[in-house]
């Protein structure tokens, strides 16, 4: 997360004497006030701006590389499967950027311990799951039929430097930055349980909550 928050904060000044290592400090340094958020009910203030966020990046990177599409056929400059050449940690590292890409499930049970109806939490999975494959499905059939095997994995960078790539990096990196605190949650939730020595009612559900010191070490370094 701070990794990809680092990216899109350097694209809102790309010519800045600054290293990718300290892009990735300073996001470090602006999520420390977001991870305060104890509960999920306070961040769901953040969640629709944050949704709304991506929503307006992905417009706006699918209109620019639309507008900059070049004189090939959609589609002609790329493989179907992987490229030859791709080396086995090439492949690995892309499918662990897909399991990155739909990560979510480590916090299922606190937003479950919060939710006015939790037995609605299946129905809120399902539409989740969805609604992200398809945005995921539409944006990397859009981004690699145009750019083939020269789009880069971080995709704002496939963009040439203009007033839409800096604005779609602020906007991705206010998206980054509440996915952070969301999935950072049950940190400072199972922290407050332990030091007042009390449960949520969902303990047994809730693996954060009452794991022990090793395990819960673990699970909170999973999201990182």
């Amino acid at each position: 997360f701070m990794v990809g928050t680092g990216e899109s904060l350097k694209g809102l000044a790309p010519d800045a004497p600054i290293c990718g290592y300290s892009w990735t400090a300073i996001a470090g340094l602006v999520l420390i006030v977001p991870i305060q958020a104890t509960t999920m009910r306070l961040l769901s203030y953040l969640s629709a701006p944050s949704s709304l966020a991506v929503i307006i990046t992905i417009i706006m990177v699918v209109a620019e590389l639309f507008t900059n599409e070049g004189d090939e056929p959609f589609g002609s400059a790329g493989t179907v499967g992987p490229p030859p050449g791709t080396t086995f940690f090439q492949a690995y590292g892309g499918l662990t950027t897909i399991v990155f890409a739909y990560l979510g499930q480590d916090v299922f049970c606190e937003i479950m311990q919060e939710m006015a109806e939790p037995k609605d939490a299946n129905k809120s999975i399902n539409l989740a799951y969805s609604v992200m494959t398809l945005v995921y499905a539409f944006t990397t059939i859009v981004a690699y039929g145009l750019e083939g095997r020269s789009v880069e994995g971080f995709l704002l960078d496939s963009l040439p430097d203009s007033p839409v790539k800096r604005v779609a990096s602020g906007l991705l990196a206010f998206h980054v930055i509440v996915a952070y605190a969301i999935v950072s949650v049950p940190l400072p939730t199972s922290s407050t349980a332990c030091a007042s020595q009390t449960r949520p009612s969902t303990t047994a559900a809730c693996p954060h909550a009452c794991a022990g010191p090793s395990s819960r070490l673990a699970i909170w370094s999973s999201p990182i």
